[in-house]
């Protein structure tokens, strides 16, 4: 199967990965200048000492990565199956149990497949869906920018393509999917954990909040990415978060969305009139206010940002007066899921994982397959004229 741009059957694949991240470009839309004058960063040296080293060792995982493949970019690359649906584990091949590690969770939009979600370049005719998120692109960048930490990506795919359908479907729920988040890459000691989301898949991350009286501490990161249109005060999750704020210096929450209300696709709206996440982002932060957090608002470009706890809690809408679908171009187009990454992690970080157009992680983006390899994906839906595009959660909630 076709995975992250390598055929898992063929472990020996191997395709260069760009040097280094590329050379400083004009400031992004809403982001600072880039430093010009900053080294970018190298990749990890293991990886070309082990490149070196005999094949059929080279292509054997650690001890510890029992039922990974060597991949692209001498990664290692796992997939598995359950009654939930298939998961993905991509692990740098300098993985090194010495350094501290993050694990990444992210919970796949609707109707997207895990090889959409990990995205790469699309042959003519081939699903946009391969083009609209970028999650390994942006977590390779990522990676490259924290060379001192293992950086390990995990995304899931719930099998129906729909997380809010399995939400409903379980009468558990909550507990199950905590216990689905925080299961994932248990070879991993001490990990932190990023919840990260888009579309539907922010569903999952919302029944984990409710199944327990608390957000687990070890996780650092919670991530929507025009996601959280399921936010509720009244089901408590303000107050857990905003009590997890408090609890650590180390934790932030990171929402970036659009105003959906009077966008239509078909001459038919794209949400109900209580749903969406221009709406959602209100909810949140009206929420967090009522549990003691006091917000500041300014502007990013031509988005509204709300900040709170010291700017680890970071709300960002844009205004969308084009009545545009922005859905997934917030996640690639305007760099958001590796923005959310790189917060927290120091100026330069933040200054390379900017948030705003151009892309950043074009370097690390994997090729098409070869005409008539690859999974083919959904259907070959067209991109909308305005760059959005149609999904399958339409209406949302």
């Amino acid at each position: 199967m076709y995975v992250g741009g390598a055929w898992l059957a063929f472990a020996a694949c191997e395709v260069a990965q760009p040097a280094r991240v590329p050379a400083a470009v004009d400031a992004g839309a809403y982001g600072a200048p880039l430093d010009a004058s900053r080294e970018p960063p190298q990749r990890d040296a293991t990886l070309d000492a082990e490149a070196g080293s005999d094949a059929a060792t080279a292509d054997v995982p650690p001890a510890i990565l029992t039922g990974f493949s060597r991949a692209r970019n001498r990664e290692w690359t796992r997939e598995t199956t359950s009654d939930d649906g298939r998961v993905v584990t991509n692990v740098d091949g300098g993985f090194d149990l010495t350094k501290p590690s993050i694990v990444i969770v992210y919970a796949s939009p609707n109707g997207n497949t895990l090889e959409q979600t990990l995205g790469r370049k699309r042959n003519e005719g081939e699903s946009f869906r391969y083009d609209i998120q970028h999650v390994l692109a942006q977590t390779r960048l990522f990676r490259g920018l924290v060379p001192q930490k293992n950086v390990v990506l995990v995304v899931l795919e719930e099998k129906a393509l729909s997380w809010p359908v399995w939400v409903k479907r379980h009468s558990d729920a909550p507990a199950r999917a905590r216990a689905l988040l925080l299961a994932q890459a248990s070879f991993v000691p001490s990990p932190r954990y990023v919840w990260a989301s888009h579309s539907g898949g922010g569903s999952l991350v919302l029944a984990a909040i409710d199944g327990g009286r608390d957000v687990p501490a070890e996780v650092d990161t919670i991530l929507f990415l025009d996601s959280h249109y399921a936010f509720e005060e009244k089901s408590g999750e303000g107050t857990k978060l905003a009590a997890w704020l408090k609890a650590s210096t180390s934790h932030r929450l990171v929402a970036i969305a659009y105003d959906d209300r009077n966008v239509l696709l078909h001459k038919r709206r794209i949400v109900s009139s209580k749903g969406g996440s221009y709406r959602a982002t209100d909810r949140m932060r009206v929420a967090l206010q009522h549990a003691g957090l006091s917000f500041g608002h300014d502007h990013v470009g031509p988005f509204d940002r709300y900040r709170a706890a010291d700017d680890r809690v970071d709300l960002r809408v844009h205004p969308n007066r084009e009545k545009r679908i922005l859905h997934s171009a917030l996640v690639s187009d305007e760099n958001g899921y590796v923005f959310g990454l790189g917060l927290g992690h120091g100026a330069a970080v933040e200054a390379r994982a900017r948030f705003g157009r151009p892309r950043v992680f074009e370097a690390f983006v994997d090729p098409a397959p070869e005409l008539g390899v690859g999974d083919g994906g959904a259907a070959n839906v067209p991109v909308l004229a305005d760059g959005g595009e149609p999904d399958g959660d339409l209406v949302l909630p």
